[in-house]
């Protein structure tokens, strides 16, 4: 049975969104693959403010 490893990472800022794609390449490179994103919504609350998306990673662990 395959094990795996997780990893959560955050993001730039939402301005700048795109600056993590070379980060994320970085991560694959490594052997981490991309299984989802939380994009911060902006709440009604101004004081809860997310600023930047959350990636979370994984990749299976070599015996």
């Amino acid at each position: 049975m395959k094990k795996f490893e997780y990893k959560m990472i955050a993001g730039s800022p939402h301005e700048r969104i795109f600056d993590d794609e070379g980060m994320l390449r970085d991560y694959g490179a490594e052997g981490w693959e991309l299984v989802s994103v939380i994009y911060p919504v902006k709440p009604k609350n101004k004081g809860l403010r997310a600023k930047a998306a959350l990636y979370y990673l994984k990749r299976e662990l070599q015996n």
